[in-house]
């Protein structure tokens, strides 16, 4: 065990208390924590506050996961590789912070791009591989798109108003059309959010990452935008246009993540998928509460806003448990390819029974945190549909109905993951000698599904503590019936846990005397049968895909039977999974501004003279359209 990794998790771990110590006094007391460092002002309300303690968490149980998993190195990295991946991870823990308690657009820049290049290089770890490195660059890429819509509005209030903080947002958006700062911030945090069509960068970068950063930013880093969409959202007045548009893109996120997430058969790439999906439900649920506000309905907005507090904190721990449990497959097996997997239950027991777990809180079944929150969702849904307005129906109508589609694929998907993955025969000789990590690199996975199941069995006792943060958004108090229907919800989970948990005990007892025997599968009469006569990760979404072929881009490369083939010959089946709109509509337009980028190189000539008269022409041309008072 390399000592910088324990540096880097100790240093971690001084953040998090550091900074978890006043987050928790802001919670409890609902006095916003303020500090001023040279001309910085930074500022911490209830918001910012239990955001901080989302982050402080999920970055804690990464550098726990991190200190063994990079410890057993396949690689063989240098010292070099080694401190300036651990030190990037201090870092981006530090600047998400910063993201959150900045009160200016200067230091929100400095905090983001910060948080970029952090992420950019924990990402680019393993940069021998063509991968990565084409995953990295593409995600550094479209961060700094992103960041040009930060300096858009850094410009224009710059320009307008004489300064940057947010409470000259705050003051151009009353003087100004509100759309002209929501326009570029959306684009920005919508981008970095990994929103459709702007979520390409996600799969790939998520897949490429190292497994504990890979959930590091999937279950913190992304929901920062959601915080930079609310807390923009507030200052330049949530409308009924804003929240309309919120929500019917996070319908859209939510399908088309989960749809994709259905057809892969990479297993971080299923995951990130996945994410794609729970940002979009996010998303949905402040769409929800944005049109509630506009229309004066408290009790629909707070139902919202709960969900979205309790949807943040459970999907980091979630995606801990998943992201770490991919890392713990692919360490054992060295593959992550769900088609060379099958059989892990028999040789990684405790890495599958916590993808399981994992599995279900995600999919939002009974017993665990993902149906408390998202159970709000459906509430915040079913009370818009009885509003008067007919559009407010229709759009609470359009919210149930992707929630109960949304839940039904995302069981497809990790019956999928877990299925094909965990049961069965092993596919190859990859699962046969795999092996469970070290109990202490399970650590943090049991951590964060002790932290499920707290949420699960006291949804109302988490939200009355995190009550500050939901009440400095809507300016309302959680409503009685509302903290009543999560107790209720709470103790009918604490009912179903209990009565698994005595189910099972009561098997183990009731074959604990009696020998056990293990044999293959029953072949319906065949005796000769292998691992090829199993369900692949490939079959079983073939249904998926012939369903939702105009959305999905899969490529099947295979070649039918033809009638006159007597004796036909053994044939492959292949298909390559793609992102619709990576595949068909960025790719395409990032090749084409490659070429124009191509073109205009030959004005790089490399001789001197020629940059000399391009500096002359353009002062020149100033000059000109300065006096034709163009300029």
């Amino acid at each position: 065990m390399r000592p910088t990794f324990v540096v880097a998790c100790v240093v971690s771990l001084v953040i998090a208390i550091v900074t978890s110590v006043p987050a928790v006094s802001v919670l409890m007391t609902g006095v916003a924590w303020k500090a001023d460092i040279g001309s910085v002002t930074y500022v911490a309300d209830s918001l910012s506050a239990f955001l901080v303690l989302v982050v402080n968490v999920g970055s804690v149980l990464a550098a726990l996961y991190g200190v063994r998993y990079l410890a057993d190195d396949p690689y063989k990295r240098s010292v070099t590789e080694v401190i300036l991946h651990n030190v990037s991870f201090v870092a981006l823990h530090a600047a998400m912070i910063g993201v959150l308690i900045t009160s200016d657009l200067y230091s929100l820049f400095f905090c983001w791009e910060a948080m970029s290049i952090a992420s950019f290089l924990l990402v680019l770890l393993d940069a021998r591989q063509t991968k990565v490195r084409d995953a990295a660059l593409r995600y550094v890429l479209q961060m700094h798109l992103g960041a040009v819509g930060i300096l858009v509005t850094i410009g224009l209030v710059s320009v307008s108003m004489g300064g940057v903080s947010f409470a000259h947002v705050h003051e151009y958006a009353a003087t100004h059309p509100a759309w002209m700062v929501l326009l570029p911030l959306g684009v920005a945090f919508a981008m970095k959010a990994g929103l459709f069509p702007l979520h390409s960068w996600l799969p790939e970068t998520h897949a490429a990452a190292p497994s504990h950063v890979s959930g590091l930013m999937s279950g913190v880093m992304i929901k920062l935008n959601v915080y930079g969409l609310i807390r923009f959202g507030l200052l330049l007045g949530p409308s009924m246009e804003l929240g309309s548009v919120l929500l019917v893109l996070g319908m859209i996120t939510a399908l088309f993540g989960i749809a994709n997430a259905i057809t892969q058969r990479d297993i971080k790439r299923l995951l990130a998928y996945s994410s794609v999906e729970n940002m979009g439900l996010i998303v949905m649920s402040v769409g929800m509460a944005f049109i509630a506000r506009s229309i004066n309905a408290p009790m629909i907005e707070t139902a919202a806003w709960t969900a979205v507090v309790l949807h943040i904190t459970h999907h980091m721990l979630m995606k801990a448990v998943l992201f770490q449990s991919a890392g713990n497959i692919l360490h054992g097996t060295h593959t992550r390819d769900l088609n060379h997997l099958g059989g892990l239950i028999h040789t990684m027991p405790g890495t599958v029974n916590l993808l399981l777990l994992g599995a279900l809180g995600i999919s939002a079944l009974p017993g665990l945190s993902g149906f408390a929150s998202e159970f709000p969702m459906y509430m915040a849904g079913i009370d818009a549909m009885m509003t008067a307005s007919n559009v407010i129906s229709m759009l609470g109508v359009f919210s149930v109905v992707t929630l109960c589609l949304a839940g039904g694929m995302a069981i497809i998907a990790f019956t999928k993951a877990v299925g094909i993955g965990a049961l069965g025969t092993a596919r190859t000789q990859a699962p046969v000698n795999a092996h469970d990590p070290s109990l202490f690199t399970r650590l943090p996975q049991w951590m964060a599904v002790v932290g499920a199941l707290a949420i699960a069995v006291a949804p109302g006792l988490t939200i009355r503590a995190l009550s500050g943060a939901i009440y400095t958004v809507s300016g309302h108090t959680i409503p009685e019936h509302l903290l009543s229907t999560l107790d209720s919800v709470g103790i009918g989970q604490a009912v179903l846990i209990g009565v698994i948990g005595f189910v099972w005990m009561l098997r183990r007892w009731a074959i604990s005397a009696k020998p056990l025997s293990h044999g293959p599968t029953w072949g319906c009469g065949f005796t000769e049968g292998d691992a090829r006569v199993q369900y692949s990760a490939t079959t079983y979404a073939n249904s998926t895909v012939d369903i939702m072929g105009p959305v999905l881009d899969v490529n099947v490369t295979y070649r039918q039977i033809a009638p006159a083939d007597m004796f036909p010959h053994s044939r492959t089946y292949h298909t390559e999974e793609h992102d619709a709109v990576a595949n068909k509509v960025i790719d395409p337009l990032a090749v084409r501004i490659e070429r124009a980028l191509r073109a205009l190189a030959v004005l790089q000539t490399g001789n001197m003279r020629s940059y000399i008269m391009y500096a002359f022409v353009f002062i020149i041309a100033v000059v000109v359209l300065t006096l034709a008072e163009v300029l």
